[in-house]
């Protein structure tokens, strides 16, 4: 992948508990402290309905929906199955994919495996 000049970097933040995460919470700086002139930041978050069902859960996904849409964008494809989900972000032209749920439940390893995004990382994984 060759970035062009004055082009924005697409970079999205992708993970099936963005709600109760530990990970999330510390994130919610990084993702804020991105120039937006030079990056556009998109959250993936793999919940389901089944999975919100809480009021902490709600509350806890709504502020990491605010700090990602602030500049950025909310995909959510959590009800989405692995090929429609790749094919919503490949089609979203993301550049980068950081993996911030790894190898814990809920993984989104089959998502990864079909290559997206040209990059992919893990974020403390």
């Amino acid at each position: 992948m060759e970035a062009a000049r004055g082009k924005v970097l697409r970079v999205a933040y992708l993970s099936a508990d963005m709600a109760g995460n530990s990970i999330w919470r510390e994130l919610i700086a990084l993702v804020q402290a991105h120039s937006r002139q030079q990056v556009e930041v998109w959250c993936l978050p793999m919940m389901t309905q089944r999975e919100l069902r809480s009021q902490n859960a709600r509350d806890a996904r709504d502020k990491m929906r605010t700090a990602c849409t602030r500049g950025g964008k909310w995909l959510e494809i959590g009800e989405m199955d692995t090929r429609g989900a790749s094919n919503a972000i490949n089609q979203e032209n993301i550049h980068v994919i950081v993996d911030v749920q790894g190898w814990t439940r809920g993984h989104s390893l089959s998502l990864l495996a079909t290559r997206p995004a040209p990059i992919q990382v893990s974020y403390k994984n």
